[in-house]
């Protein structure tokens, strides 16, 4: 009987190994190559969702235009990325090379990053407002790292008017600071009304226009130095300096606002004044910052802020959190702060005066003094979290550069 059921069980271990082949089979085939047509072979990857629309994935491919997809429609393509190719023939052969009787109908997303696109260049590279014709369900752009198509004020601001449910544009790595004295493309922003986020360079000592009063639905503006290409190069599209109190005064209705590794040197005490409804602050990688500059422009955050992140904004070594700095919080309803890759102990009265409301505090890659100063941590009676991993003990060395290590809140 012992042996019967064995063989019993061996058949039944078989099958399941069988009909688990047959599932990832399945699974597997939902990823292949495009199919040919007559006219050329489309080296693309599609992938088919569960609705039988596409995603194309034509990324470093060599192509210098919009390829064609064989037996898949256009009608059916809801997600399009042409990164990496040098696309010397976009509007070549067609000024609106995304136009024509029932062609993207679907698409939401378009990735035209690193793809050679201009303002200027040869002919067929160059965009304009008709480039984007018949893109009327476009949700995403991204003409990311195209080093040769600044926006700016000069910029016509009517490129984007076909793009009438965009609500997503990035734009980093396309305005060298060089255009600083042109400004910012406010209006080239604002004639898009759908817009709720941007990512884009940061010119120094601009300010964002008017137009943004009237942008209810535009609540995160990311400036992205961390995402040039060549991050050694960030300084030639990032580099703001100085927050003024200016600059973001017309941010009323921004809630999510990123200023990353734009080497943002100082901050004006009302800089944070007028944007009123700020919920997540990032000011990460803004070396030159530290923690006593940053303090200064923290008196009038928005009461509701409630993340807030400076990851790597000190240089020196010797680095303390001292009280000055978490007063300068006091006001705000901030549940998270993150501080890594930067300091060495906290002043032992400085955990008292956080937040009543922080729960969670990420302070990884530091180099704390362990010392009894710690078991203040017990007065943040909310703390839900504490994150003290990758700290390590050093001799204390005043010259040494502090090194780049985090830059996001991720």
């Amino acid at each position: 009987m012992a042996i019967r059921e064995q063989h019993m069980l061996a058949r039944l271990v078989l099958r399941l190994a069988l009909f688990h082949l047959t599932i990832k089979h399945v699974v597997v085939s939902a990823h292949t190559s495009c199919p040919q047509n007559s006219f050329r072979t489309c080296n693309c990857e599609c992938y088919e969702n569960t609705t039988h629309l596409f995603i194309i994935d034509c990324s470093s491919e060599s192509f210098n235009e919009v390829p064609t997809f064989g037996n898949v429609s256009l009608s059916v393509i809801i997600k399009l990325n042409l990164a990496n190719n040098s696309l010397s023939r976009l509007t070549a052969i067609s000024a609106s090379p995304f136009a024509g009787f029932i062609k993207f109908i679907n698409l939401k997303t378009l990735d035209l990053s690193y793809s050679s696109i201009s303002m200027n260049g040869s002919k067929g590279s160059v965009i304009n407002v008709t480039t984007f014709a018949g893109l009327d369900s476009l949700e995403e752009l991204d003409v990311s790292n195209n080093h040769n198509l600044p926006f700016t004020n000069l910029t016509d601001p009517n490129l984007f008017n076909n793009l009438t449910s965009l609500k997503i544009l990035k734009m980093y790595g396309t305005t060298n600071v060089s255009h600083a004295t042109e400004g910012y493309p406010n209006k080239l922003w604002s004639n898009v009304p759908p817009l709720e986020e941007i990512w884009i360079d940061g010119l120094p000592f601009e300010v964002f226009g008017e137009e943004f009063k009237r942008m209810p639905n535009l609540k995160n503006i990311r400036i992205s130095g961390d995402l040039i290409d060549l991050l050694w190069l960030a300084h030639k599209y990032c580099h703001i300096e100085h927050i003024s109190n200016e600059m973001l005064t017309n941010l009323e209705h921004v809630s999510n606002l990123s200023i990353v590794h734009s080497n943002v040197h100082s901050i004006s005490e009302l800089a944070f004044n007028g944007v009123k409804n700020l919920n997540v602050l990032d000011l990460s990688c803004n070396l030159e910052l530290g923690f006593g500059n940053a303090s200064r422009g923290f008196g009038h955050l928005n009461s509701g802020l409630k993340m807030l992140a400076l990851n790597n904004i000190e240089r020196r070594y010797y680095v303390i959190i001292n009280d000055s700095f978490v007063r300068s919080l006091r006001n705000t309803s901030l549940t998270h702060l993150y501080i890594e890759s930067n300091i060495f102990r906290f002043d032992e009265n400085a955990f008292i005066n956080l937040p009543i409301s922080l729960k969670k505090l990420y302070a990884r890659n530091n180099r704390f003094d362990l010392d009894y100063y710690l078991t203040r941590m017990k007065d943040l009676t909310n703390l839900e979290l504490l994150d003290l991993s990758l700290n390590k003990l050093t001799f204390f060395n005043n010259d040494t550069n502090h090194e780049q290590k985090f830059c996001s809140s991720g």
